[in-house]
C-alpha cells in the first residue's frame, strides 16, 4: 500500500512538474538567419537566449571596394519593448573580407519567440584621395612626414643574395582615415624598378592617432647601390561615412518569423474612422456619417495660370530634360533614361592606348609572331574608322618595355580630364600566380627568372586611379584575372536601356580574355572582339553589350570564358564605357 501511494505521489508531482511554464533558465533557440545590405552580407549563427541573456554569432561578408567599420556599442538587441546595447570591441572589414564576432548581451526577459539585433553605428571609407608621398632614400633608417602622415623605416637587412628586407612604421596623425596599400610600393634603385616581393593582397585601414607596421622585401642588385622608395597610390586618406543600419530578426520558426513585424519598419499610419453622430425617428434610429472639414484649396491666381499657359510646350519638354539629365536617378528610374535624352555631343574626347607585346628580350620567353602588335593596330584602325576615337587621340605601343609603358600610362593621367574617356588595350603575354591571386603583363623586358620589370594588377590599378577620365575600360588579351575584380562578372540585364544613366556615372570596367598561363599566337578573343565592333550599328554600344556579344563565341571556340566586372577602389560608381558610331 505504501509503495503504491508513493508511485500515485510520484506521478501526480511528475504530472505537476510538466505543466509548469520553464524557468528563467530555459534556452530558447533561433533560427540562422541572412540580411544582406548592398554588398554587405551580415549572418547570425547559433542564436539562443534565456530570461537573462541573448548570444549569437554575427558574420560580416564585405564585397564591396572599401572598408566597412562596425561599432558594437551602437548596436542592440530590442527584445521586450527594450533596447539593450551590446559592448563588443570595433571590427573592421576589409574590401572583399570577412570578419566574425560574438554578441552577447544581458537583460530581463530576453527569451521571447522572436526578437531584433540592429547593427547599427556602420561606417565605410569614402572620399579617397591619394597622397603623393615624396621618394625617400631607402639606404638608412629616418623618419619622413607628409600631409598629416608619418613614415619611419624601422628596420633595414640584406642577405647573401642581396634582398632587401625593410620594415616601414606608418603613422596617421591628423587624417581622418589613411589607407596603406603595400603591395604597390617600389624602389628605385638606379634607375631599375624593384617590385616588393613580399605582396599584402589586402590594405589597411589606420584610424587617427594610430600606426600600422609591415614588412617589404625586394630583390636588389648590389648593398651599396642608391636606393629610393616610390609609393604610388600605397597611401591614401579617406572619411568614414555614415552607412543604413541593418536588422536581423530571430525567430524560434518560419511563422514566428512572417508574423513579426520589423522594428526599424515603422507602422502603418492607422486610418481616420468617421465620426458617427444618431438621429432621432420615428420608426427608427438613423446613423449619420459626419465627415471632418478639410481645408479648402488655395485659388491659384489667374496670372500665374495665365503664364503656364502660355509657357511653350517644347521649352516645358526642354526644362524637363535639363532636371533629368542634372539628377541621379534611382534604379527604378533608369529604365527610363534612353540615349535620346543625352546630349553626347558635349562630352569629353576618347582617348585609346593600345599595346601589343609580341617580342621578349628573355629568350625563354616565347615570342608572339608579331600577332599581338597586328591586333593591337587592327583595333587602331577599327576605332578610328567606325567610332569617335581621332587620329591624335590613339596610341599603340609596340612591344614597348615596362618603363615605357608606365610611361605611357602616365603621360595618358597629364592629358585626360574627368569629361574624357580612356580605353586600354594589351595583348601579349601575362602570367598568374594562383596562391596570391595576382595577375601579371609580361612587357618587352620581362625576365623569367624575377618579375622586376613584370606589371602586376596592382601596380596598373595605381597608374589607372590616376586617369581621372568619367569612363576607363581595360581590354586584356592575357592572364589578368583575381583581384583586378570587384568581382568576376555583373548583371548585364537591361544593358541598352540605361545608356543615359551609364554614360553620366563613371565607370571603371575590364574584360579579359579568361586565359591562365600563357596565350596563344592566333587569339580567338581578339578576332571576335574586332568582328563585334566592326558589325555594331548602334549608336550607342556599352562595353557591357560588347561584352555580350563576344562571351558565348569566344567560350565555344577556344578553352577560355571571357571576364567582365568591376576594377577595384578606381572611382567606379556603376557607369559604363560608351562606343560611340560615326
Amino acid at each position: 500500500m505504501k509503495k503504491f501511494l508513493f508511485s500515485v505521489l510520484a506521478l501526480a508531482s511528475f504530472v505537476a512538474m510538466a505543466e509548469k511554464k520553464p524557468n528563467g533558465d530555459e534556452k530558447v533557440k533561433y533560427l540562422d538567419a541572412t540580411v544582406k545590405s548592398g554588398d554587405l552580407t551580415v549572418i547570425s549563427e547559433g542564436a539562443y537566449a534565456n530570461d537573462a541573456f541573448i548570444k549569437t554569432k554575427v558574420r560580416f561578408e564585405n564585397k564591396n571596394d572599401y572598408f566597412v567599420v562596425v561599432d558594437p556599442s551602437q548596436s542592440y538587441f530590442y527584445a521586450g519593448g527594450a533596447k539593450i546595447f551590446a559592448k563588443e570591441k570595433e571590427l573592421i572589414i576589409s574590401p572583399n573580407g570577412k570578419k566574425a564576432n560574438t554578441f552577447d548581451v544581458k537583460g530581463k526577459n530576453l527569451n521571447g519567440q522572436a526578437v531584433s539585433l540592429i547593427i547599427d553605428g556602420l561606417k565605410k571609407t569614402g572620399n579617397e584621395k591619394m597622397i603623393a608621398f615624396p621618394e625617400i632614400v631607402a639606404s638608412i633608417k629616418r623618419k619622413e612626414s607628409f600631409k598629416g602622415i608619418d613614415l619611419t623605416i624601422t628596420d633595414l637587412d640584406y642577405s647573401k643574395d642581396f634582398k632587401l628586407t625593410m620594415k616601414i612604421k606608418v603613422t596617421n596623425v591628423d587624417n581622418d582615415i589613411v589607407i596603406l596599400n603595400p603591395s604597390v610600393i617600389e624602389i628605385n634603385e638606379g634607375g631599375n624598378t624593384l617590385n616588393n616581393i613580399r605582396k599584402r593582397t589586402s590594405s589597411w585601414m589606420i584610424k587617427k592617432g594610430e600606426s600600422e607596421s609591415v614588412t617589404l622585401l625586394f630583390q636588389a642588385t648590389s648593398e651599396g647601390s642608391e636606393k629610393k622608395m616610390v609609393w604610388n597610390d600605397a597611401l591614401v586618406t579617406a572619411a568614414l561615412l555614415p552607412m543604413e543600419p541593418v536588422e536581423i530578426i530571430l525567430g524560434t520558426s518560419e511563422q514566428v518569423l512572417k508574423d513579426y513585424r520589423p522594428y526599424l519598419v515603422p507602422a502603418p499610419p492607422k486610418k481616420e474612422e468617421p465620426v458617427v453622430a444618431a438621429v432621432n425617428d420615428k420608426s427608427r434610429a438613423k446613423e449619420k456619417e459626419v465627415k471632418k472639414k478639410e481645408p479648402k484649396a488655395k485659388p491659384v491666381k489667374e496670372e500665374k495660370k495665365a503664364e503656364q499657359k502660355d509657357e511653350p510646350v517644347l521649352a516645358k519638354e526642354e526644362k524637363n530634360n535639363k532636371d533629368k539629365r542634372s539628377e541621379i536617378a534611382s534604379e527604378g528610374d533608369m529604365a527610363e533614361l534612353h540615349a535620346a535624352d543625352v546630349d553626347f555631343s558635349k562630352g569629353g574626347k576618347f582617348y585609346a592606348l593600345l599595346v601589343g607585346c609580341s617580342d621578349y628580350t628573355d629568350p625563354s620567353i616565347s615570342d608572339l609572331g608579331g600577332l599581338p602588335v597586328t591586333d593591337a593596330e587592327a583595333l587602331a584602325t577599327c576605332l578610328k574608322k567606325n567610332y569617335t576615337f581621332e587620329e591624335q587621340n590613339v596610341q599603340v605601343l609596340k612591344s614597348p618595355t615596362r618603363r615605357e609603358l608606365v610611361i605611357a600610362l602616365d603621360e595618358m593621367s597629364k592629358k585626360v580630364t574627368p569629361d574624357d574617356n580612356v580605353l586600354i588595350f594589351y595583348a601579349g603575354h601575362g602570367h598568374y600566380e594562383d596562391d596570391n591571386d595576382i595577375g601579371y603583363w609580361l612587357p618587352k623586358d620581362a625576365e623569367v627568372s624575377n618579375s622586376a620589370n613584370w606589371l602586376y594588377n596592382d601596380q596598373l590599378v595605381a597608374a589607372m586611379r590616376k586617369i581621372k577620365s568619367l569612363h576607363t575600360l581595360l581590354i586584356s588579351d592575357a592572364c589578368f584575372s583575381g583581384s583586378i575584380f570587384k568581382n568576376r562578372s555583373i548583371s548585364l540585364v537591361g544593358a541598352n536601356d540605361v545608356i543615359k544613366k551609364k554614360y553620366q556615372l563613371p565607370s571603371r570596367k575590364a574584360i579579359t580574355s579568361g586565359t591562365l598561363k600563357t596565350v596563344p599566337n592566333k587569339s580567338v578573343f581578339i578576332k571576335y572582339l574586332l568582328d563585334r565592333l566592326e558589325k555594331n550599328k548602334d549608336k550607342y554600344y556599352s562595353s557591357a553589350t560588347l561584352f555580350q556579344a563576344i562571351e558565348t563565341p569566344v567560350g565555344n571556340n577556344s578553352s577560355s570564358l571571357p571576364q567582365f566586372g568591376v576594377i577595384q577602389n578606381v572611382g567606379d560608381e556603376g557607369g559604363d564605357f560608351i562606343f560611340i558610331r560615326k
